[in-house]
């Protein structure tokens, strides 16, 4: 059977609906094959575990296509939470088809990998890649709970502005009502399969309304139910609306349900792809490059401090191998004594400084199954934390408080520690310290808290973004209203950048027509 969508609807953003059984993935591998057949770049993120079936033909007997599949059951190459960034590098910098399997994480895990990945892609992509979200209205839901903000809006970036930047987006999905509308309503291209919810009905109807008219929508919005399996209704904004019957894929169904008693043997001859020359990339943060150990015997405090700053930036990225782990550990006790019982209060002769107040003394640090010592940073957040009553924090706010951003390998294996020690709780987003040590200070009023991080992202961010950070501190205000403040040009790369590290650092949110500092920042 020919192939039903032209070339041209498939160079632009194209969204793929409908229910469980009705033909939407085989619509969408066969979209997807189409690209792989042209030569062009496709990235599928792969929530469900089921997109490594283009490494065979349709039979399972013979080859399919070369494409690199991460993480898995089939892949090439485990998948940790650690490698969004490097691995969108990757993606942005070459030509290598890739499925990213991310089905055997956990929830948390999955959110906080696609966010570093899909931030790093639109940083780094300038060529056209066509970007494949399944189950896309997990990533970006209408309604979005606080942890997973960010990767929401990783989402509505490259849907609204990626373009420009070599985007093709298609996003499918089950349910058209509960994705976020500002992300399908970038569509130009949509593919109905079966749906039989009124309101996946009528998110339907009303996005052909839009560029349509109101019989074409009504009949689309009442036909979805008794659409046969791989028929679909498809539109493309100016073109005509018509009815299709989707062909079979080439390649192998790795989503398929077997029949009872079935029992769906793996293909048996997979297409092939090489990434040894990717392994260095692929692993940075574990042996991407070799740690020096530093001797620091009898040093002064300021050879301590570098010799800590350095061995932590080479060893506590995506995860940390043996020998690097041996090293860290040595630094590390130069600065905090280990502790041998979970009960045990810690003292840090250094008193770490997280506010410009002496931090705590003796926040208990637990060891968990022989784990290394707590990274300096960990101890620094945990001080900021020690507050009575418990104060809750973001962690993008804790990790600005200490002069870090909340990003990268070494936050993330920080965070990971003070999870895994069971010294904090995360809630919605926030963070607290479990229990407050006998010696914790009193939390600071929210006039300070937000003035004090204030001044750490002037210091981290500097420049013209600290130069807005105080105009907007004072009151909400467009771009140009900063620009008049600034006596600047609302324009040039100087400028955009200064807003880009704003919003990429969720300092700021626009409300309407104007520009604010998030609440944590803002004074009462």
């Amino acid at each position: 059977m020919a192939y039903q969508i032209p070339d041209s609807a498939l160079d632009k953003h194209v969204a793929i609906l409908g229910t469980t059984g009705g033909g939407k993935s085989v619509t969408a591998r066969g979209l997807v094959e189409r690209r792989l057949e042209l030569g062009h770049r496709v990235c599928v993120l792969d929530p469900v575990g089921v997109w490594w079936g283009l490494r065979a033909n349709a039979k399972g007997d013979g080859p399919g296509f070369p494409v690199a599949v991460f993480g898995g059951d089939h892949a090439d190459h485990p998948l940790t939470e650690g490698m969004g960034e490097p691995l969108a590098k990757i993606i942005a910098q070459s030509n290598l088809p890739a499925v990213i399997d991310t089905a055997e994480m956990g929830v948390g895990e999955r959110v906080r990998f696609l966010t570093d990945f899909l931030r790093a892609l639109y940083r780094h992509n300038r060529a056209a890649l066509w970007l494949v979200l399944e189950e896309a209205d997990e990533a970006a839901p209408q309604q979005v709970r606080p942890e997973g903000t960010r990767l929401r809006d990783a989402v509505d970036q490259i849907a609204r502005r990626g373009r420009s930047r070599g985007f093709r987006l298609t996003t499918i999905t089950q349910r058209p009502q509960v994705i976020s509308k500002d992300v399908l309503t970038q569509t130009s291209t949509m593919v109905a399969h079966r749906l039989t919810a009124p309101q996946d009905r009528k998110a339907v109807g009303d996005w052909i309304l839009a560029g349509a008219d109101k019989d074409a929508a009504a009949k689309v919005r009442d036909g979805l139910p008794d659409l046969g399996i791989g028929e679909a209704w498809v539109w493309t904004i100016g073109e005509e609306l018509k009815k299709c019957q989707m062909p079979m894929c080439a390649t192998f169904d790795s989503s398929r349900t077997p029949d009872a008693d079935e029992v769906i043997a793996d293909p048996v001859n997979l297409a092939e792809v090489d990434l040894s020359d990717l392994e260095v990339q692929l692993n940075k943060g574990d042996d991407a490059k070799t740690t020096k150990k530093v001797v620091v015997k009898d040093a002064a405090p300021a050879q301590i401090e570098a010799a800590r700053k350095e061995g932590f930036n080479d060893g506590y990225a995506a995860g940390v191998n043996d020998e690097r782990a041996r090293i860290m550990a040595g630094m590390e006790n130069l600065i905090v004594t280990p502790i041998n019982s979970p009960t045990e209060k810690q003292s840090n002769p250094q008193s770490l400084s997280a506010n410009g107040a002496k931090q705590s003394a003796n926040i208990s640090v637990q060891s968990k199954n022989n784990r290394l010592d707590p990274p300096s940073a960990a101890l620094k957040m945990l001080g900021v934390l020690d507050t009575n009553p418990p104060i809750r924090m973001s962690w993008n706010s804790l990790a600005a408080s200490i002069g870090n951003k909340a990003r990268g390998g070494h936050f993330n294996t920080v965070r990971k520690w003070m999870i895994d020690s069971g010294q904090i709780i995360e809630e919605n987003g926030l963070v607290r310290l479990v229990e407050p040590s006998e010696e914790a200070k009193p939390p600071m009023t929210i006039d300070e808290n937000a003035t004090f991080l204030r001044g750490r992202w002037r210091e981290i961010l500097g420049g013209r973004s600290a130069q807005i950070i105080d105009v907007l501190a004072n009151e909400p205000a467009t771009k140009e209203d900063v620009a008049e403040v600034l006596e600047c040009a609302a324009s040039g790369g100087h400028w955009n950048s200064a807003w880009k590290a704003l919003r990429d650092n969720h300092i700021i949110e626009k409300i309407g027509h104007k520009w604010s500092l998030v609440e944590e920042l803002q004074n009462q």
